[in-house]
């Protein structure tokens, strides 16, 4: 029996389906809590009240203070033993621990958001504020109104975690030093700026440098402005979703953008999804942007084989022409399933015998392509595997049997 409990899983306690004599056995609850976070909670009532195996469990997962007893609860040995293993377990401490600050800090320094657990007389404490935003900078969101609008906390939360800007108060948002470390943390922060900061070129440029799409909450002047604009498109292509109708129609500002992301190609103008460089460039980072290409570019074959090269799946945004072109096709088969190289290598009808039937069906429609359309295919597959063929190929084999001609 007790291999059951120390061969347990995580999810599911053997002890809950043992016999009641079972869960008051202490070495087998020992075994258990050992071995799954959740056995505690079928212990007997007498063993959850039980130091030993109560420190055991916690040990193991702080939240199983949850099934301790209420005793067990108040014990501060038992809780700083929790908290220091998952710090939001002060939210099963009695109310007399969660104003000890000995407790909290030990809880806040483990995980931030055990502040959330803390008596609201330890939430306006600002060593243990500081101290939790140090550790998880949304911890912010249950600190007092007070030091929410104290700069030394906010600036350690943000600086942590940028989006915990949106607990900072109102005049902390329209603060520039603030806004720029949060944003420099994560570029979204910028969502909770003020409007005047939302408008700050240098706040801006450092929040798209860190992530483009903060560009959408920018003002809509600098949404205009052609350098804030390069700058969120070089770091995060498809922001160009963002900018006005004149920069989508800007030609420096799209290839920034189709270099970075492929579907900044969809936003683009009508004019530029018709110009080849910027569709080129799109297909050279991902040959699915030919999707979003105009109808003649989807019809011009360098593109297209351009495209298939990147990724052999394009074709299917290719013209109809083009998907019935031969050297599209293989090439973009090629890509699309580089396995089918090594088999049509090496297919022939004396030897699709050899080949397991998985194989065979696509060796065979190489063959039926008939004789010059065969040759062909293979010296595409040759090209692109970088193997010899034709007559280098009957040299090379030639030569490795010491047989040359």
């Amino acid at each position: 029996m007790l291999v059951a409990f120390a061969q347990d899983g995580y999810q599911n306690s053997a002890l809950e389906y043992a016999s009641d004599g079972l869960k008051a056995d202490k070495e087998v609850v020992l075994v258990a809590v050992a071995h799954n976070v959740s056995a505690l909670q079928y212990a007997s009532n007498e063993l959850k009240k039980d130091k030993e195996v109560v420190l055991a469990a916690v040990a193991q997962e702080g939240s199983a203070l949850e099934y301790a007893s209420a005793e067990l609860q108040t014990d501060k040995k038992v809780v700083l033993a929790a908290v220091a293993q998952f710090g939001c377990a002060l939210e099963y401490a009695s109310a007399e621990l969660q104003t000890d600050k000995e407790v909290v800090l030990a809880a806040v320094t483990q995980n931030g958001r055990a502040l959330e657990h803390a008596s609201g007389e330890l939430q306006i404490d600002k060593e243990v504020v500081l101290a939790a935003a140090a550790q998880e900078g949304s911890a912010l969101e249950y600190a007092s109104a007070e030091l929410k609008a104290d700069k030394e906390v906010v600036l350690t939360a943000v600086a942590q975690e940028g989006n915990a800007l949106m607990y900072a108060s109102a005049d902390l948002k329209k603060d520039k030093e603030v806004v720029l470390a949060a944003v420099a943390q994560e570029g979204h922060a910028l969502g909770y700026a003020s409007a005047e900061l939302k408008a700050d070129k240098e706040v801006v440029l450092a929040a798209v440098a860190q992530e483009g799409l903060a560009l959408m909450y920018a003002s809509a002047e600098l949404k205009a402005d052609k350098e804030v604009v390069l700058a969120a498109v070089a770091q995060e292509g498809s922001a160009l979703e963002y900018v006005p109708a004149e920069l989508k129609a800007d030609k420096e500002v799209v290839l920034a953008a189709v270099a970075e992301h492929r579907r900044a190609l969809m936003c683009a103008s009508a004019e530029l999804k018709a110009d080849k460089e910027v569709v080129l460039a799109a297909v050279a980072q991902h040959g699915r942007a030919l999707q979003y290409a105009s109808a003649e570019l989807k019809a011009d074959k360098e593109v297209v084989l351009a495209a298939v090269a990147q990724h052999g799946r394009a074709l299917m945004y290719a013209s109809a022409e083009l998907k019935a072109d031969f050297e599209v096709w293989v090439r973009g088969l090629l890509v699309a399933h580089h396995s089918f190289v090594i088999f049509l290598l090496i297919a022939r009808p004396s030897t699709l015998p050899r080949f397991p039937p998985s194989v065979r069906p696509a060796a065979w429609k190489l063959e039926s392509l008939g004789e010059d359309a065969g040759q062909y295919a293979l010296k595409l597959i040759a090209d692109f595997a970088g193997v010899p063929h034709g007559q280098a190929w009957v040299l090379t084999r030639a030569a490795v049997k010491n047989t040359i001609p």
